[in-house]
């Protein structure tokens, strides 16, 4: 067997074994599909749901509820839940609040409402621009601390651990903390203010991987 076919199957397996690991659940709808719903649900603890108890077994649903139920309960992890929109601000945050801000300024210049934008930057100056600093920052230390890590040292597999822990807490906690409170602030000066935003910067990263930058990268 060639080195060729052995890198293939040895990728091949790797990846069946992620699959293996996860479950990854995509959710799409129109806005009242159920989706934010569902999702909340897979997000929460078996007891936080308040499934109804099995009753007697008189049908065979009932029976097959019973088995379910009893099988859900032992075997239940909640789902860790990822919006798109902390996908966009995680791109977002890769840059400068003075980048961030000038971005803003060119989509509203274009459409001829920079009073909406300077009416905006007031609000972001003032209630999260320090915040937007900080969540920078810390995105930049933990993205060195991880291309810095030492396979050879007698500490890495502590200092893995413990990178994973500020990692969870930075993309699953903060960000979208930061995320909702930006989308906040966008909305309480214009309504579709957060939506057209966002497309915008979503249309960047689907065409070039950065989201303040529209030329299409294949």
């Amino acid at each position: 067997m060639d080195d060729k076919v052995l890198i293939q199957q040895k990728a091949l397996a790797k990846l069946y074994e992620n699959r293996q690991k996860f479950i990854l659940i995509g959710l799409t709808g129109r806005t009242g599909s159920g989706c934010t719903s569902a999702a909340k649900i897979l997000n929460s603890e078996f007891n936080d749901i308040k499934l109804p108890k099995p009753c007697s077994c008189k049908t065979n649903e009932d029976r097959k509820y019973k088995i379910i139920y009893k099988f859900a309960k032992q075997n239940w992890k909640k789902f860790h839940l990822i919006q798109i929109r902390d996908i966009i601000t995680s791109f977002i945050i890769e840059n400068t609040y003075d980048t961030f801000i000038e971005y803003l300024k060119q989509i509203y210049d274009k459409h001829n409402e920079s009073k909406i934008f300077y009416a905006i930057k007031e609000k972001l100056d003032s209630q999260i621009k320090s915040e937007y600093e900080d969540i920078y920052k810390l995105r930049k230390e933990l993205t060195e601390k991880r291309e810095t890590l030492n396979k050879g040292s007698e500490t890495y597999q502590n200092d893995v651990q413990n990178l994973r822990k500020e990692l969870y807490c930075f993309y699953f906690e903060k960000l979208p903390q930061f995320s909702k409170k930006l989308k906040k602030i966008l909305n309480s000066v214009k309504g579709n203010a957060y939506i057209s935003v966002y497309q915008y910067l979503g249309n960047n990263i689907r065409s070039s991987g950065k989201a303040f930058d529209r030329h299409f990268d294949a």
